[in-house]
């Protein structure tokens, strides 16, 4: 019998796995600037970081709409294209990732990032080696947090209660308790 709590690990990918937020924020600041629009404060921009990107262009930038679906398109353009790998895996991830699957530790990525993003960043950075489950938005911003967490159960049929989310976020919390996991 497993002495151990847990036997399903659901990681966030930004501000956990990875420190995005150069990356994040650096795209925030190029779209902006090109729009012509007010840059917010630093701690603004820092808010930007976990939550859904429709979200958070609305409640920081006052986005909605069309021009809000145009803004977030554009940030993902030049995210993609100049600065996702500029991501730096937090010190210890690999060798957390390592022993939790020596454990016989279901190991995966529930996160507000686009998917093929996501599918990019945990091959680019070896995580993928270690990833049994992983889930992202879509690029409509339909696809929540929670629904991620749940598609990770729902690839491993495991029991809620032997599932950890590990996160940075209060997104990560709420959505975690909304499924039922600690």
């Amino acid at each position: 019998m497993s002495t151990l709590l847990f036997d399903s690990l659901i990681f966030d990918l930004d501000g956990t796995l990875l420190d995005t937020g150069k990356s994040i924020i650096t795209s925030i600041v190029a779209v902006l600037e090109e729009r012509g629009a007010r840059i917010p404060s630093d701690a603004e921009l820092r808010s930007f970081v976990g939550p859904p990107l429709f979200a958070s262009f609305e409640r920081v930038c006052g986005f909605t709409g069309d021009d809000l679906k145009a803004v977030v398109a554009r940030y993902r353009e030049f995210y993609r294209g100049t600065y996702m790998y500029e991501a730096v895996p937090y010190e210890g991830m690999r060798e957390t990732l390592e022993w939790a699957c020596a454990q016989g530790i279901r190991v995966g990525v529930a996160t507000n990032k686009l998917q093929s993003l996501t599918d990019l960043l945990i091959a680019h950075y070896g995580f993928d080696a270690y990833m049994s489950a992983v889930h992202g938005t879509d690029t409509a911003g339909t696809v929540s947090k929670a629904d991620t967490i749940r598609a990770c159960l729902t690839d491993w049929s495991v029991d809620r209660s032997r599932a950890l989310m590990v996160g940075d976020s209060t997104s990560d919390s709420t959505a975690a308790a909304e499924v039922g996991v600690p």
